[in-house]
């Protein structure tokens, strides 16, 4: 395909999207070769993919908008792009128009992105989707990028990280662990909190871990989810046990505790592929979120949920919070364990 030397990938998701979307970055950077490629991402993605090797500059986007927001797209503007490639499903009406007058307004000469239900109507270029996501999320990117000719080399998700080992070495020493602590690290929160198992189970569960196996616990989170950590502890017994690195670690310090890490336990969100990135031993709780939009690599991995008729597969109605809490301590114990005695 001809006119292809500077690209822009459009990718307006969560932490996770982008780790998933590395194996299409990359196929797709590979198909420019001498070429340029750009991103445009939301703010909260930037620690992870400053150190991207495959873009030459990554432009943000304001959740909420702002002027910033229009300087960003001005920039873009001016570059003259030949194609903007946008790698995330569109999932309403509402969002069609939003990407419609985006793509406007950074007036690409092409553009290619997911049909998902019909939403994609207004790319020159759109591969075909469910609504329902019968493909996983990975290889659905794979699909779109190789429209554009770029070819697969692997579908290994990969992580532009530096983990931080130091940072987590202070960390333990000042939560008064020691060099031969077992580390469990607990993620209790998410982006939508339709999608959190509730605190005081995080808290029974860690109490439990504590007093069968021993372990110390790191209750991870950004600094939003700092307030939720507090209170996970602040219902737990075992209180000498558990450090708080929500709001104090960045992604490179979260990778190098997870790294060291026995076990991970975690909801369903980005933190969850970044584990599976790295391999590390980990339960995910979920409602009845479609498998499309969990971790690829499934070794060391156990998929939590109890789906019930009545849940939506979305993983964002209060049914499926209802799917969520029916997971008992006991199941997330248990399969903590089997993953422990595999290990």
């Amino acid at each position: 395909m001809s006119g292809m030397k500077k690209i822009l990938v459009v990718n307006l998701a969560g932490l996770g999207d982008i780790v998933v979307s590395s194996p299409a970055v990359r196929a797709l950077k590979a198909r420019l070769k001498d070429g340029e490629l750009y991103l445009l991402t939301f703010k909260d993605n930037i620690e992870l993919v400053e150190m991207c090797p495959y873009f030459r500059e990554v432009f943000i986007f304001d959740k909420n908008l702002s002027l910033w927001n229009f300087k960003e797209i001005l920039k873009i503007r001016r570059l003259g792009f030949d194609w903007a490639v946008n790698l995330y499903p569109i999932y309403s009406f509402m969002g069609s128009l939003k990407m419609v007058f985006l793509f406007y307004l950074m007036a690409p000469k092409k553009s290619a992105g997911r049909d998902t239900g019909r939403k994609g109507f207004f790319y020159h270029l759109r591969l075909p989707e469910s609504s329902r996501f019968p493909n996983h999320n990975l290889e659905t990117m794979l699909g779109l990028v190789g429209l554009l000719g770029a070819e697969v080399s692997s579908k290994q998700p990969e992580l532009w990280l530096r983990p931080d080992e130091d940072a987590v070495q202070k960390f333990l020493r000042r939560n008064g662990f020691s060099q031969n602590d077992r580390i469990v690290c607990i993620h209790p929160g998410a982006g939508n909190k339709l999608r959190r198992w509730p605190a005081e189970n995080f808290s029974r569960f860690a109490d439990n871990l504590i007093r069968k196996h021993g372990f110390k616990i790191v209750i991870t989170g950004n600094e939003k989810e700092k307030g939720l950590a507090e209170y996970v502890v602040s219902l737990m017994e075992e209180k000498n046990s558990v450090g708080i690195a929500a709001g104090v670690f960045s992604l490179d310090a979260l990778a190098a505790c997870l790294k060291k890490s026995v076990l991970f336990i975690t909801n369903e969100t980005g933190p969850m592929h970044i584990a599976s990135t790295l391999g590390v031993s980990t339960v995910i709780i979920c409602g009845n979120t479609p498998t499309a939009f969990l971790p690829y690599r499934k070794e060391k991995t156990i998929i939590l949920r109890k789906p019930f008729a009545g849940c939506s597969g979305g993983g964002f109605s209060r049914r499926d919070f209802d799917c969520l809490k029916s997971l008992s301590c006991e199941d997330v114990l248990s399969a903590a364990e089997s993953l422990l005695n595999t290990a």
